[in-house]
């Protein structure tokens, strides 16, 4: 009996998520996010942000508070084995929610094989966000162009944060760009990324759940790099990736607020850029022989920092010294007088570029440093403010 009422329940569903699916609109609660989302308060949230009012996941087509407590259990849900699983194979593009059918509220697990397009990819978000969708697995999908569109699966364009609960996506064979914020705002727990792929702006920000390991290689073109690729905000997860770094030279503002549990940048890396590595949550920092150069405020206020390798032997490659910044500051200052500015601009000037040293405002528990450079380390970065430094024997 409580089958039969079941069955019936979800068959007199359809007809409004198929209406939603088949409009040039967005579904009708996808309007009134905003004030779910101010209804739900602000206590408990796991992600605050002073950017934004509060955070909400949307399970079943409503606005849940965003509280530890949902991201626990929605780890242990996708930690099981799917319940629901549907496969399906389509033809040509456009076709999917056809295929799909009657399962798109019931099923907790997806794998799609065919060409799919944009319309295909927005109907695999309403069915995460209104029903039980939680995996997609695209490994034998055909996408346009071989592309996660843009905002393929993000919820909110409305200010708030707002998050999807799509937990693990397997991407296609042939992929070779994720597009702009196209995961942006997902609850995704791991994610491969092939050798080669283009990695446009805010395509995996923001992603609080995200774990395991990626490696960075010289196949992936980071877009738009003064925008973070992997986490514009700190993430609320537990910190558990690990990325293993591989480029020849660590790109401005790509991992700007990432948080990870271990950073390891790979031998044969020769430069970390100005901002590389700013705000990050980091556990553990590895840099290796091969650095050349350190720029500016890279690796300005990292948080959470428990252990920092330092495999180089050369101080001086670090960033600004407090000489340099003197120099500069005294320059600026006989510079404004000449053109008959205001000198009190200089205070402002002053306060925010003592934020940009290396490593200013960063902790760490232990700072390991090549054996017999530890008076160089000292003298040549006064600005390094670690209590414990320890040498490395080989």
């Amino acid at each position: 009996m409580k089958s039969i009422i079941r069955t019936l329940l979800v068959c007199a569903a359809f007809p409004l998520l198929f209406a939603a699916c088949s409009s040039d609109d967005e579904p009708s609660w996808d309007k009134t996010w905003d004030e779910k989302i101010i209804e739900q308060g602000e206590e408990d949230y796991i992600y605050p942000d002073p950017h934004f009012i509060v955070s909400g996941v949307i399970i079943g087509g409503e606005v849940k508070r965003l509280t530890s407590e949902l991201v626990n259990a929605l780890r242990e849900e996708v930690a099981q084995p799917a319940k629901y699983p549907v496969e399906v194979s389509v033809t040509a593009p456009g076709n999917l929610k056809e295929a799909i059918g009657r399962r798109a509220l019931e099923m907790d697990a997806l794998s799609v094989s065919g060409p799919i397009n944009s319309d295909d990819i927005r109907y695999v978000k309403l069915c995460v966000c209104s029903g039980k969708l939680r995996r997609v697995d695209f490994a034998k999908a055909l996408l346009e162009e071989n592309t996660l569109p843009e905002n393929a699966f993000f919820a909110s364009e409305y200010g708030s944060i707002v998050y999807v609960p799509l937990c693990k996506l397997v991407l296609p064979e042939n992929i070779e760009k994720l597009d702009k914020s196209c995961l942006f705002n997902t609850l995704i727990t791991e994610i491969e990324l092939p050798e080669r792929i283009i990695l446009e702006a805010t395509c995996l920000a923001n992603t609080p759940m995200l774990g395991g390991e990626i490696t960075i290689s010289d196949g992936m073109v980071f877009v738009d790099p003064g925008i973070s690729c992997y986490g514009q905000f700190v993430h609320a997860g537990d910190g558990s990736m690990i990325v293993n770094f591989k480029r020849k030279t660590v790109d401005f503002f790509n991992f700007s607020g990432f948080c990870c549990k271990e950073f390891n940048i790979a031998e044969g890396v020769e430069e970390i850029e100005p901002g590389a590595l700013f705000g990050m949550s980091i556990e553990s920092l590895t840099l290796p022989k091969s650095l050349k150069k350190i720029g500016e405020y890279s690796m300005c206020n990292i948080s959470n920092l428990k252990s920092l390798y330092i495999n180089f032997t050369d101080a001086s490659i670090v960033g600004i010294s407090e000489s340099d910044y003197a120099d500069m500051l005294e320059k600026m200052i006989i510079e404004i007088m000449e053109e008959g500015g205001d000198i009190s601009a200089i205070e402002e000037f002053d306060s925010k570029f003592r934020n940009s040293f290396p490593f200013i405002e960063t902790t760490a528990d232990a700072v390991y440093v090549p054996k017999g450079t530890k008076s160089s380390f000292a003298e040549k970065m006064p600005m390094l403010h670690f209590q414990n430094i320890i040498e490395m024997d080989e």
